[in-house]
């Protein structure tokens, strides 16, 4: 699954990655990219890329510096 032009991750990876985020912003909480960088021990590269990519497929939707999931 490519998350950005030079992001490419195992689409079992993709998926539970996804999932972690999902159960994480439950209950109308936000991540950080800072914060998705800490939660997969990864590169802020890495972090963003995912996190851009839910942005745009509408998993979630940018407040600032936060992430909250899509209603």
């Amino acid at each position: 699954m490519a998350v950005a032009p030079q992001v490419l991750l195992a689409g079992e990876t993709h998926e539970s990655m996804v999932a972690r985020i999902r159960t994480e912003l439950a209950d109308g909480k936000s991540l950080t990219v800072a914060q998705v960088r800490d939660l997969f021990g990864t590169t802020r590269k890495y972090a963003l890329a995912m996190m851009e990519h839910l942005d745009t497929v509408g998993v979630t939707v940018r407040r600032g510096d936060e992430r909250v999931l899509t209603r």
